[in-house]
């Protein structure tokens, strides 16, 4: 089987509508252009990763955001 890696943008330590899923080892970045989160002041964000198929869990992450506060 080969490697997946499902990032969800977590709210609040709650599972936002944003993911993005990465598959095989050659997988380098993904996006959601589908879904939104609003973002709050105040608000605490972090992303799970959940990998599966003996993906190394050893990744980073980056975020960009499209429009300004």
């Amino acid at each position: 089987a080969g490697q997946t890696f499902v990032f969800t943008l977590m709210v609040n330590g709650v599972a936002g509508a944003q993911t993005c899923t990465m598959s095989g080892a050659a997988a380098s970045t993904c996006s959601d252009a589908t879904h939104n989160d609003i973002l709050s002041a105040g608000n605490r964000y972090a992303v799970r990763m959940v990998t599966s198929g003996g993906a190394n869990t050893a990744q980073c992450w980056a975020a960009t955001r499209a429009n300004p506060f």
